[in-house]
């Protein structure tokens, strides 16, 4: 099967956790919640059939390239939830369905305002791209290469952040440890920029095998006490095992004292026999939310980030940079 070659938008200067960081500038350092703000953008989109505007979180995540030609260049991604790219939430037969999808956009903010606002709007898919999914249509994330203006005010993730399970035993991860996410809030997004909420929990179960996932199918997920509201989705998962709120940008060893560790997918209702069930859409259920939130492992993302497609997809944007004069 043909693999379709993307059209990836290479950072050339842009901020960016672990890239970069000057580990001999003194304190006061940036309070680490201030900067994770700025790795979440809000995703409006409407959609054929429906009447309110569907809204989701997206975060940036950079990976860098030492063949680009400019010091700490990186192709720089938007990664949200498959459910939110394809606007799939219960038909009316009551199963997983895809939805046409008429306007798509992410909202980031400007370091300089305009006109009162520091609010910036930007198509989606940007020209000349496309969503990319995992080969497991149950793997809630989808991922898109976006182009990034030196006037937003954004902050990049890179992998050296991803907290894979092959980092738990070292740093002794499980079930009780505090997570925090970020992600847009459906009740006030903010008057003149884009203001993300700020929500902490607990990872609450690390599943031995597979779950029912609600765009259908069953996937490798973690379970978090932690309440997910509709807006939620796509948003990120930290942990921080061993740090409290308000810690600095890195602590005293020049480590960053939270970790990615997941993407929120869903969250579980409970119906009046106080049975669970997993919602993936935008505008919620008129059922009692249990608090418990489910999860997509940051190892899915890593491998999708490093899948053969993308990395085909950079190496044809290394191979067509404009040649030094």
């Amino acid at each position: 099967m043909h693999t379709p070659v993307l059209l990836l938008s290479v950072v050339l200067s842009t901020a960016t956790f672990g890239q970069g960081q000057n580990q001999t500038t003194p304190a006061p350092q940036p309070r680490f919640e201030d900067a994770l703000s700025k790795t979440v953008v809000r995703i409006t989109a409407t959609v054929e059939g429906v009447a309110r505007p569907l809204n989701a979180t997206g975060f940036l995540v950079a990976i860098p390239d030492k063949r680009l030609p400019v010091k700490d260049g990186a192709f720089t991604y938007l990664v949200t939830n498959r459910h939110v790219a394809e606007a799939i939430f219960l038909g009316a037969d009551g199963h997983p369905t895809r939805h046409r999808i008429l306007t798509m956009n992410a909202t980031v903010n400007l370091k300089e305002s305009v006109n009162g606002s520091r609010a910036r709007s930007i198509p989606l898919p940007p020209a000349g791209t496309q969503w990319v999914f995992p080969e497991d249509n149950a793997i809630d994330l989808a991922i898109i290469s976006i182009p990034l203006d030196p006037t937003y005010d954004v902050v990049e993730l890179t992998p050296e952040n991803f907290l894979t399970p092959d980092l738990w035993q070292k740093d002794r991860v499980g079930p009780g440890d505090k997570v925090l996410t970020i992600g847009y809030f459906l009740h006030y997004s903010g008057a003149h920029q884009f203001q993300p909420i700020i929500r902490e929990g607990s990872l609450a179960m690390v599943p031995d095998d597979k779950m029912s996932v609600p765009i259908g199918g069953s996937a490798k997920v973690y379970l978090a006490d932690i309440h997910i509201i509709p807006g939620n989705s796509g948003s990120p998962l930290f942990l921080a095992p061993s740090f409290t709120m308000g810690g600095y940008l890195t602590d005293s060893k020049g480590s960053t004292p939270y970790w990615v560790f997941d993407v929120v997918s869903a969250y579980l209702w409970e119906d009046n026999e106080l049975t669970l069930h997993a919602a993936a859409d935008f505008e919620g259920t008129l059922h009692a939310n249990s608090g418990i939130a489910m999860i997509v492992p940051i190892s899915q993302l890593k491998d999708l980030l490093y899948s053969q497609q993308l990395q085909l997809a950079r190496d044809h944007s290394i191979t067509n940079l404009p040649k030094a004069q």
